[in-house]
């Protein structure tokens, strides 16, 4: 129809609002644009003023709704070492221009900063993160207009970081301690480690530095028969204002085992004696002693033998003089640089084999007499001059023998028929 003018209402809610009667273009047609409201549902509603009409027609109603304008936050990253990541879209209509977002962090108080939109309608800030701390993040976008959008939130929720240890490991007679820092990330500037001392104490040990995985390591030399406890705590520096933060202390226990004599086999004696030799040890790694005390007993005897210099890296050594048939305990203890008290004695029995004569059968006599042949048995090493013989009949002679090679003897006794020589060796 030929139309000049149209009524045009726009509804949104309840509320409406009466556009001025448009005059028709184009031959009766009309048009409007609705002003972009983002997330508004609206009605358009219209009717048309004909001439010589009796009444107005009834509204013609256009529903429609505009995109509702959304922030949307990015699934989180893990921290780093500048803090956690926050990146975030404006979603809905291309058509709404976008002037920038207002990030308002809430940690102890509030802090608003402006972050300008990229291209593609998106921010990011970064969250200083303190540990043991819940940050709230609020989100808006800002318009040309000067309206804002909803405020998005997202609660960054940051727990604390602690120091681990790894298991304590034995290294060339020493303990190392070990750790990382887990949890909340922390610029760690360095370590401070501690250990108990009696009575109820802490003695500083040392600040390490931390090394690429963030962690630290710090070895104590052996204590035999210790037992003490390492504390350790990582030092940082507040994201927030840059000042000095401390994580809890964590402790682990070293205990060393008593230092222990580990005598080697026992060998043959040899010409200068029964050698015994011996290192001492704890935690199956060999100790450094620089002196031993040895003592030798036989029975209730005891001979204090002078302190002796270890050799070979801690090893000890003793040559004990032959004494063929003697019962011996050697007693060897340790001198350990800062020990308390003397270790406890590691005693070592053994004995000499006892010399012995021992007659060979005899044979027949002969024309010349009746022989007798005999053996000393016993340790090789027990050197031998000869024997010494002695002929018994009515009165006593006394001759010299030499020793073969095996150590034997042998002596011809005249056969005086009824008498009886007795033969002493």
């Amino acid at each position: 129809l030929k139309v000049d003018q149209y009524e045009v209402e726009l509804a949104k809610g309840s509320d409406i609002q009466r556009i001025d009667k448009l005059v028709a273009i184009d031959n009766g047609r009309g048009a409007v644009s609705v002003p972009l409201d983002p997330g508004a549902q609206c009605v358009l509603r219209i009717r048309p003023v004909l001439e010589g009409a009796s009444a107005h027609l009834a509204w013609k109603e256009v529903p429609f709704a505009f995109a509702a304008i959304e922030i949307v936050v990015d699934p989180l990253d893990q921290p780093t070492e500048v803090g956690q990541g926050v990146t975030w879209q404006l979603h809905g209509s291309r058509h709404v221009k976008l002037s920038s977002f207002e990030v308002e962090l809430l940690t102890d108080g509030s802090k608003i900063i402006k972050v300008e939109a990229d291209s593609e309608r998106r921010g990011t800030v970064t969250v200083p993160a303190i540990p043991e701390t819940t940050t709230t993040v609020r989100i808006r976008a800002v318009f040309p207009s000067g309206d804002v959008s909803a405020w998005e939130q997202v609660d960054l929720k940051f727990e604390a970081a602690t120091v681990k240890f790894d298991p304590v490991s034995s290294v060339l007679g020493s303990q190392q301690v070990s750790w990382s820092v887990e949890g909340c990330y922390i610029a760690v500037t360095h370590f401070e480690v501690e250990r108990s001392v009696d009575p109820d104490g802490w003695s500083a040990v040392s600040k390490p530095a931390p090394n690429q995985h963030r962690g630290g390591e710090v070895s104590f030399p052996v204590e035999p028969g210790s037992t003490f406890v390492v504390r350790v705590r990582a030092v940082f520096l507040s994201p927030s204002d840059g000042s000095e933060g401390f994580t809890e202390w964590t402790q682990v226990q070293l205990s060393f085992a008593p230092a222990n004599i580990v005598v080697d086999d026992l060998v043959e004696p040899t010409e200068e004696g029964q050698p015994v030799s011996w290192v001492c040890m704890c935690d199956d790694f060999p100790l450094k002693v620089d002196q031993y005390e040895v003592e030798l007993a036989k029975g209730s005897d005891i001979q204090r033998i002078d302190k002796l210099v270890a050799i070979d890296n801690g090893r000890g050594a003793v040559s004990v003089p032959l004494d063929p048939g003697a019962q011996c305990v050697l007693r060897i203890r340790p001198v350990l640089e800062g020990a308390s008290a003397h270790l406890a004695w590691k005693e070592v029995p053994f004995a000499f084999a006892a010399i012995e004569i021992v007659v060979d059968p005899l044979d027949q006599p002969t024309e010349v007499g009746q022989g007798v042949t005999w053996q000393l048995h016993g340790s090789r090493h027990v050197k031998l001059s000869s024997f010494e013989v002695e002929l018994l009949t009515d009165g006593s002679k006394i001759i010299k023998v030499e020793a073969d090679s095996e150590r034997r003897g042998t002596v011809t006794v005249p056969a005086i028929p009824e008498t009886t020589t007795t033969v002493r060796i």
